[in-house]
């Protein structure tokens, strides 16, 4: 198992992390921890500057923030040429972190967007990056902290050879990701499309690239981020395509990122590095380079709920 570890100037650290067990090396001086919990150097001191946004002890005294990722979502959050975590996602938690004075830690997680979730739950990790929308299944799990709602598209192979219709999806084998708003409106899809007597969407997900799984024709059609499939359109060019029209049960919903359930501190101060961030334009100007200034929310809402002050 390979591991890889970077340094940038606002002090970011990227740790390869898999669900069975941790393996780190890093270039700056910071407690890193094998599988069975033991450290590996010297723990770091407390490095937070005081920014007057009030943090959580624990991540006050670490000064880092831990946020668990999945590297395979460009361009939103990806490795670049040289492994260094990049995309929109990073480049606002990055902002974050150094709004809120600390320093933050990327920690890829094997296998779907999804699997960040459980170590998040559980708070080996501060958040996870990642548009998640908030189900009645995450609600003992985690808190959504909605940050943007963005348009949704249809991909399919170069020439639509399955027929794919946007006004009428009933009977097309979906890649399905689970615990994602493109989940949501596909299982509402499917539902409509019984209670009419047609047949529901097939769902596959076993595979480890959802563009790959459908150039090999393992699937129709993919629903995802509208940003997300022009970018595959780009790069899958002459094998992938968008379909043209909107699917009517797509309307953007507000999603963002993962946090454990009930951590109002760490949100609260998250919530207000992001204020300060839109306020001085850094927030927008950042969305701006994914063509998202507009599918904001602002102020970011927490499982569908203002946040307290």
């Amino acid at each position: 198992m390979g591991t890889t570890s970077v340094e940038d100037p606002l002090r970011t650290r990227y740790v390869t992390s898999l669900l069975t067990g941790a393996l780190c090396v890093m270039l700056t001086t910071s407690a890193c921890s094998t599988s069975d919990g033991t450290d590996t150097t010297e723990p770091a001191a407390a490095t937070s500057r005081d920014t007057g946004i009030h943090l959580p002890d624990k991540v006050r005294q670490a000064g880092v923030l831990r946020v668990a990722a999945n590297f395979n979502y460009a361009p939103k959050q990806y490795l670049d040429k040289n492994h260094k975590p990049a995309g929109l996602e990073v480049d606002l938690a990055k902002a974050v972190a150094d709004k809120l004075g600390v320093d933050i830690e990327f920690h890829q997680i094997a296998g779907g967007v999804e699997n960040t979730l459980s170590p998040v739950s559980t708070h080996e990790y501060d958040f996870s990056i990642g548009v998640f929308n908030y189900t009645p299944e995450h609600r003992e799990m985690i808190d959504v902290m909605a940050w943007v709602a963005s348009p949704l598209a249809l991909k399919v192979r170069t020439g639509n050879p399955a027929d794919v219709d946007p006004k009428d999806l009933c009977g097309v084998t979906f890649g399905y990701p689970p615990s994602t708003i493109q989940a949501e409106i596909l299982d509402t899809i499917s539902e409509k499309c019984k209670a009419a007597g047609k047949p529901g969407l097939k769902k596959v997900s076993d595979f480890d690239s959802p563009n790959e799984a459908l150039v090999a024709g393992k699937v129709d059609a993919l629903f995802g981020d509208a940003s997300v499939a022009k970018y595959y359109a780009k790069k899958y060019v002459g094998k992938i395509e968008l379909v043209p029209g909107k699917v009517p049960e797509a309307q953007p919903k507000p999603t963002g990122w993962a946090f454990p359930d009930k951590s109002t501190k760490l949100e609260r101060a998250v919530a207000q590095a992001i204020d300060e961030l839109a306020a001085d334009g850094t927030w927008q100007k950042i969305l701006s380079s994914a063509g998202l200034e507009d599918e904001a929310v602002l102020p970011v809402t927490v499982d569908g709920k203002p946040l307290r002050k």
